[in-house]
């Protein structure tokens, strides 16, 4: 998702200018939708402000993984060790 939002982020000026031209040559309600929501610069203030948000949890995942897998490390490190 961090990902995803980045490249939105990165790329909003291009997407924008992208689907303004689509929605003028084809009638594609999903393009219409999207062009709506680029037009909105509400939704890339939404995007700035998640974006750190995104990042911590990312982080935060990325910690609970390693803590997991030294627990089951440790369980099964346990279980077969002789006494």
């Amino acid at each position: 998702m961090l990902l995803i939002s980045n490249n939105i982020v990165e790329h909003w000026l291009e997407l924008k200018t992208h689907f303004s031209l689509v929605v003028k040559k084809e009638k594609c309600y999903v393009a219409r939708v999207l062009n709506e929501m680029l037009n909105d610069d509400v939704n890339y203030l939404y995007l700035l402000i998640i974006k750190p948000i995104l990042y911590e949890v990312k982080k935060f995942c990325r910690y609970w993984k390693i803590l997991e897998h030294c627990v089951v490390r440790r369980y099964e490190f346990e279980q077969y060790s002789v006494p």
